[in-house]
């Protein structure tokens, strides 16, 4: 299981992207790993990935059906030792957003939030829940918020 702040996830998306158009378009001509990171980094501008990160993105090494990490108790206690207690947003089979509740107070802002994120997907087979969870630091447990 890793917890990435979800800054470097995007950042690595699109880089991914990026890279992927440049394979299928060899009439492009042939770019530089530093020029594609030029281009992110362009792409991310508004992103400020050196600021603090609030939201987080755990998943697993694969990416793939690591939703599953939500059974690692230990990782879980271990970012509430260093963020406190925190909100579980299920965006997918692959991945969850963990956000810090010193963040965002009250849940009804990330109802909102995985509303459009289930709204996004095309098709049904990578759903996880339309469940906030919360997972509390001094009782080490998750339980349903909304």
């Amino acid at each position: 299981a890793e917890i990435r702040p979800i800054g470097e996830v995007i950042k690595e998306l699109f880089q991914n992207d990026l890279l992927r158009y440049l394979e299928e378009k060899p009439d492009e001509g042939e770019f530089q790993n530093e020029q594609v990171e030029a281009v992110v980094e362009s792409m991310m501008g508004g992103f400020h990935l050196d600021e603090p990160k609030e939201m987080y993105v755990y998943s697993n090494h694969s990416k793939y059906c690591g939703a599953a990490v939500l059974l690692d108790e230990r990782g879980l206690e271990e970012f509430s030792e260093e963020q406190g207690s925190f909100f579980i947003v299920p965006s997918s089979i692959h991945e969850v957003i963990l956000i810090p509740e010193r963040v965002i107070p009250v849940g009804g802002e990330l109802k909102a939030l995985l509303r459009d994120i289930n709204t996004q997907m095309e098709d049904g087979t990578e759903y996880l829940s339309d469940r906030i969870y919360y997972y509390d630091r001094e009782r080490k447990c998750v339980e349903v918020r909304a």
